[in-house]
Parts: structure tokens; C-alpha cells; sequence
């Protein structure tokens, strides 16, 4: 089969199409085989190309945590999906690929109205960004606000929708590195956002002012709302220790952080001030959803399935697909994503 092989761990240039690898075989835990229309990209496969990031014990060496194709065969009677079928898939490795197995559990319907391209690169993020609100950080209708780092990347707008769609009352704000990157998670629902740009990565005093300004207009329209604090109840992660006293600083009292990556560094230069942690009962929690167990990735789709596809069928959540590549231009993609240009996925197509 067709295939991206990693001649070596490095710069993009070292990945390259071959079309002698082996398509992968079905047990009866990974009873499915899938021919890959769509595959999204993501920056966990950029830290793998580097050497950085390498995949769980048993997993594919090839890079690529998502998928969205047809079921081209099925291990057993026993699965609920039949040759031909559209699906997509959340994986371990392997999605750069024309073949892929997986658990018939892991394995999501693509909707009518979503293309295969926009198929593959739904799994990875949007089970990336459920997991963090509501399985890490416990996101209900008692929420009010959430802050989301890198908002215009593909877990960012994922969780946008996917809060907005389930509790459209909770402001959400975002910090991005452009002013067109706030503008269009306010489109996709965020209350406001910062360009960490113009203020040198030191977001958090533009953060209180807009999150002032929200304050003084609930206080003049309800007398209830006056002692709404200026900082967030939840905080979504990617940059890491170089954020890490301003995230701690905007957090409300019980307020809870998950770290899904460390883009900026896993120390953080002011130190960790675990004053402030101990006295606003700050939770913290980091997570990487490609190392756990098969169970729990079967048990998150499920849940995922349950209560946000309907919300994609319904075109009230979409998958923002910034551009698609074809399989040959995979270094071209690569290239993309760590010049930080994409709004949303960017897609290998087969």
C-alpha cells in the first residue's frame, strides 16, 4: 500500500511516499479495515517526526492519529458496520496510510452532510477537546467561562462548538496570534479573544480588561452578577510552562486546568506557585489521549457519539478544514503547520 515512510527523525523533508509498505492485518480487537480516504494532521505527528513524540507500545510507526474512509472489510459478524460503510476514527499511528485497522468501537459514522475531508480531521481534536472540558475538566451547565489557548487551532475551534452547541451560555474567550484567528472563533462562538502577539505572549491584563468590560455590562443589566470574579473557571492548555503563572493567576477559586501539550516549554521561568494553587483549590491535570487504553478510547467515542454527532449532522458543529493536501505533498502540510498559518485542520487526502 501508499504510505508516508520517516527516512529518519528530523525536518519534513525526511518523510517520503512509498508504495511497498504492508497493509496492516484485523484481529479481533482491531476488526475493521479501513481504506483511508482523508487523514488530518497534527502537530503530535510534527513531534514525532522530530523524534519527539514516539507512538504507544504496539502501535503503527507511521505517522497519523485520525482517519476517515470506508470499511473495506470486517474481522467478524459480530460488528455493527459492514463493507462500505463511511466512518472515521481516532488512532494510535498509522492514518498516513492507504490501509488502517481499528475497534469497530472507536469507529464514528461520517454524517451525510460532512465530506471525507472534513471527516478526517474531526476524531483527533474533537475527541482531544471533549475529553479536556468534560471528562478532565468537569464543564457543565454550572460553568461560566473558559479561556482556550491557541483558540483557532484544530482542538481550539473544536471546543468552541462543541461548548457552544451543549451549554450556549458559557463565555468562552480564546487567545490566538492574530487578530483574524479571534475574529473567527468569534464567529464560531467565543465571547473575545486576545492576540498574545501584540502583547509580547502577556495576555493575562488584556484578558481582565475584557473580561472587566463583560462584568460591568452583566452588572448593569442584573444586580445578582456583581461579584463575578475577573478570571476564568477553566483553563485549556497547549503552550505549558511559559503560561503557567498566568494561568494560575486567571483562574477562579476551584478552577481547573488541563495541559495537552507544552509549545512553549515544559519549565516555567517565573516558577510554580503553589501558594496561589493551594489557596484558590486550583486543580491541574495533564493529559495525552493517544497513550490511553483502547477501553477508555472506545468508552470516549461512544460518549462523543452520543452527545455531539448529532450537533454535526445538524450543521450546528462543523470541522474547520483550513486546506487539503494531497498524499504527495505531505512535507508541503508539514510545512504549513509549524509556520502556525492554519485556522482549523489541515488534511492529507488519498
Amino acid at each position: 500500500m501508499r504510505g508516508v515512510s520517516l527516512k529518519s527523525f528530523g525536518e519534513a523533508e525526511n518523510m517520503e511516499v512509498k508504495s511497498d509498505l504492508n497493509v496492516p492485518e484485523m484481529d479481533s480487537t482491531h476488526n475493521l479495515l479501513i481504506q483511508v480516504k482523508a487523514a488530518g494532521i497534527n502537530r503530535a505527528d510534527v513531534m514525532q517526526r522530530k523524534g519527539g513524540y514516539p507512538p504507544p507500545p504496539g502501535a503503527s510507526s507511521i505517522l497519523g492519529l485520525e482517519v476517515a474512509g470506508v470499511v473495506e472489510q470486517v474481522y467478524n459478524s459480530n460488528s455493527t458496520f459492514k463493507k462500505g460503510d463511511k466512518v472515521m476514527s481516532l488512532l494510535s499511528g498509522g492514518g498516513y496510510a492507504e490501509y488502517v485497522t481499528i475497534s469497530d468501537k472507536t469507529a464514528i459514522p461520517i454524517p451525510s452532510n460532512v465530506s471525507f475531508e472534513e471527516a478526517g480531521g474531526i476524531p483527533e481534536t474533537f475527541l482531544t477537546a471533549y475529553q479536556a472540558l468534560f471528562w478532565i475538566c468537569q464543564l457543565s451547565s454550572s460553568t461560566q467561562s473558559v479561556l482556550i489557548h491557541a483558540g483557532a487551532s484544530g482542538v481550539g475551534v473544536s471546543a468552541i462548538q462543541i461548548i457552544k452547541s451543549l451549554y450556549p451560555n458559557i463565555s468562552i474567550y480564546v487567545t490566538a496570534s492574530s487578530n483574524d484567528k479571534i475574529e473567527f472563533c468569534k464567529s464560531l462562538g467565543a465571547t473575545n479573544g486576545v492576540n498574545y502577539k501584540q502583547h509580547n505572549s502577556q495576555w493575562l491584563l488584556p484578558l481582565q480588561e475584557l473580561l472587566k468590560e463583560e462584568r460591568d455590562v452583566k452588572v448593569d443589566s442584573s444586580s445578582s452578577n456583581k461579584n463575578l470574579n475577573l478570571g476564568v473557571d477553566i483553563v485549556v492548555d497547549f503552550i505549558g510552562g511559559s503560561y503557567l503563572d498566568q494561568n494560575i493567576k486567571i483562574l477562579n477559586q476551584d478552577g481547573r486546568m488541563v495541559v495537552l501539550s507544552v509549545l512553549g516549554g515544559a519549565i516555567s521561568p517565573e516558577g510554580l506557585d503553589l501558594g496561589a494553587i493551594l489557596r484558590k483549590r486550583i486543580s491541574i491535570q495533564g493529559s495525552t489521549l493517544r497513550a490511553r487504553n483502547l477501553e477508555y478510547k472506545e468508552k470516549l467515542t461512544q460518549e462523543f457519539v452520543t452527545r455531539v454527532l448529532p450537533n454535526i449532522e445538524n450543521g450546528k458543529v462543523k470541522s474547520v478544514v483550513h486546506k487539503v493536501f494531497d498524499l504527495d505533498e505531505v512535507v508541503e502540510a508539514h510545512k504549513m503547520i509549524e509556520k502556525n498559518e492554519n485556522i482549523g485542520k489541515i488534511v492529507l487526502k488519498f
